[in-house]
């Protein structure tokens, strides 16, 4: 089921951007939909990929930056800290989630969220126009990372959403 999701996403990107006539480069965007929660990939120039997801029962977001460099993740485990993810949009929209939290093992990551969904919900609205979003926490900073085109990543999460039986806000 989900490789059928993950075929029909890819099917989407592409069309979408044929559709709009697009240069850039949506075979790099990812799009996934587990248990009523979608998820949207972007990737770094620099490796890492930020995932941007929403719970589609309650509108629930969370950010969660993949791959990021293993000394980062483990500084942060070892002093214990409780990072805070901010997203920066290319139209100056920056977006603080309340909670984080490190994450190592096979891959080493960090995770943002926002405690209550109506917090979380204005990070979905600037993907309906942003072009590149930058993502920094605990010192780090990774991006600007291209949102491939704008309303993409919305749209394919709002799909996703609809199919879960949510209704997306933003």
């Amino acid at each position: 089921m989900l490789r059928m999701h993950t075929l029909l996403a890819t099917l989407a990107v592409a069309s979408l951007a044929s559709a709009a006539g697009a240069q850039a480069q949506t075979a790099d965007l990812g799009i996934s939909d587990r248990n009523g929660i979608c998820g949207v990939e972007l990737p770094t120039a620099e490796g890492p990929k930020l995932e941007i997801s929403v719970r589609a029962s309650n509108g629930n977001v969370n950010v969660a930056l993949h791959d990021i460099a293993g000394a980062v993740v483990n500084a942060g485990l070892e002093a214990g800290t409780e990072p805070r993810v901010t997203l920066a949009f290319d139209d100056g929209q920056s977006f603080t989630g309340d909670l984080g939290a490190w994450r190592a093992g096979f891959t080493y990551r960090v995770l943002g969220a926002w405690s209550d969904p109506a917090a979380g919900r204005p990070v979905l609205a600037a993907l309906r126009t942003a072009r590149s979003v930058t993502v920094s926490f605990e010192g780090q900073s990774y991006g600007p990372i291209p949102t491939q085109q704008p309303g993409l990543a919305w749209n394919l999460l709002k799909g996703c959403v609809e199919r879960n039986g949510g209704t997306m806000p933003g």
